[in-house]
């Protein structure tokens, strides 16, 4: 269990709750920014949201994580929806494809698409496996 001070960053992430620790410890450790004030706790993560917080991970444990604009068009373009992604997303996309963390397999990126915690704990295994973190 990650030591924090409680902080009232956002609004729905009150004292003493079984998250708010883990909250507070990856805001700041720079993993999450939250939604304005909001952490959005009960919402779902996009395939973006993951790949960003991943790749925000993959740095804090030294990997190389900097991907210029033409990197990441080339590693995208393969995708029929990569136009699809917010531009806050697009380096972390690439990011994430060009390590393995995500396939590349399939025709599709779904950015907006909500995760679930299989396919979560799938790319959090995939980035210590790229990064030989484990």
């Amino acid at each position: 269990k990650p030591e924090v001070e409680y902080q009232d960053t956002f609004s729905d992430v009150p004292d003493g709750q079984w998250f708010t620790d883990a909250v507070i410890w990856a805001n700041e450790m720079g993993l999450v920014a939250g939604k304005g004030e909001r952490f959005d706790v009960a919402g779902k993560i996009t395939r973006e949201e993951m790949v960003t917080m991943t790749a925000r991970a993959a740095k804090l444990c030294g990997m190389d994580t900097d991907i210029n604009e033409g990197f990441a068009r080339d590693v995208l373009a393969g995708f029929t929806d990569y136009r699809e992604a917010s531009d806050w997303a697009v380096a972390s996309l690439a990011f994430c494809c060009s390590k393995g963390i995500i396939s590349d397999d399939e025709m599709e990126l779904l950015p907006k698409q909500a995760v679930t915690r299989g396919e979560i704990a799938k790319m959090l295994y995939n980035m210590l496996s790229s990064g030989k973190l484990m």
